[in-house]
């Protein structure tokens, strides 16, 4: 079938190919890219003999991968299996930031499953941080060694993600659930309601959230009020306290709390960084990190 790609006026991508990078096509890279989609975006093609990973860092999309449904959210990684149609659409923010990376079926890739998954990823950030610093070289090429620095840590951030294990399935509560929170951030969503929406007692729900999402219902749901949060700030431009009620949060004053115990910055801070575009990652930084993810 003929692919199918729409993208809205304000849609942004940045890409990065193996064209510019021969280091990625050694490690069986194709392409990756920066994603800022925004009002229209949709999506309905396959890739032959690629398979496709979709890390997530704000806002939300439908897929359906052959049959496969769900959202795509922000921590999540999304795995689309070469040789399958997919179909990408905006959820209800008509807004999704996210960084992606294609890779050829080569034989050290063999053992990924070839099924759709979808798994929450705690990685998101500094793969998107690797991107940026790739896309930035690619732009104005300076230092060669840092380039190089920069994709072999890219490339152990893509193992590790692909060696864990994805759950066999998401449970449809859950979906459900998160769904019902999403739609209703001004609710306080006590335990006692999760559960009673979602038909399970205290210890399944906990024990579902840990297995799928690695955190109890109360972090996954404060991560969720603080991505509206960002969202609200650094997309819609909002005020703090337009940001915080939007967020579920009465009061701007414990919001602040809240979101500078999260981000490190306060909302303002965070808000005005985030708006420069500023990266304070160094060469010392990501030979650190490389040199942790190569133990």
């Amino acid at each position: 079938m003929d692919a199918v790609i729409e993208l809205g006026s304000r849609c942004k991508e940045r890409f990065i190919c193996e064209t510019h990078f021969p280091e990625l096509k050694a490690r069986g890279i194709w392409l990756c890219g920066m994603s800022e989609l925004h009002d229209h975006h949709h999506i309905d093609r396959t890739f032959d003999q690629r398979f496709m990973l979709v890390f997530t860092l704000e806002g939300c999309s439908h897929f359906d991968i052959d049959g496969f449904r769900g959202d795509m959210t922000a921590g999540s990684l999304l795995f689309v299996p070469a040789n399958t149609r997919f179909q990408f659409n905006l959820g209800p923010e008509k807004y999704r930031k996210s960084v992606w990376v294609i890779v050829d079926c080569m034989p050290f890739w063999t053992d990924i499953e070839q099924r759709p998954w979808r798994v929450p990823c705690r990685e998101n950030e500094q793969i998107a941080r690797c991107l940026e610093n790739l896309y930035a070289e690619q732009q104005h090429p300076s230092n060669s060694r840092l380039r190089e620095l920069q994709i072999e840590t890219l490339s152990c951030y893509l193992h590790r993600v692909l060696c864990r294990k994805a759950p066999e399935s998401y449970d449809p509560r859950l979906e459900q659930l998160l769904r019902q929170v999403n739609e209703s951030l001004q609710r306080k969503w006590s335990i006692c309601e999760l559960c009673e929406h979602a038909n399970l007692s205290r210890a399944q729900l906990h024990r579902l959230f840990k297995e799928h999402y690695h955190c109890s219902p109360a972090e996954l749901i404060t991560r969720i009020r603080l991505n509206m949060a960002e969202y609200m700030l650094c997309v819609k431009q909002s005020s703090i306290a337009e940001a915080a009620y939007a967020a579920g949060y009465n009061d701007p004053f414990y919001f602040s709390t809240v979101f500078k115990k999260y981000h490190g910055l306060s909302p303002s801070c965070y808000q005005k960084k985030r708006n420069t575009g500023q990266n304070t990652d160094s060469l010392i930084t990501m030979r650190r990190r490389a040199t942790d993810l190569l133990k």
